[in-house]
């Protein structure tokens, strides 16, 4: 096991980077939406949905 983490530890690095800003991607969408802000800029009257 540990010759194998060994052999690999670029793209054990690599991918515990890209899933921690993952993580803290999903959890700004996230707060952001609970306290009522929008992607688009919060203009709705110009919103044609």
């Amino acid at each position: 096991m540990f010759d194998w983490l060994m052999e690999n530890s670029g793209t054990v690095f690599v991918s515990a980077i890209v899933a921690g800003i993952l993580a803290v991607a999903i959890h700004r969408v996230y707060r952001d939406a609970t306290r009522g802000k929008n992607s688009c800029g919060g203009n709705c009257s110009c919103c044609r949905r």
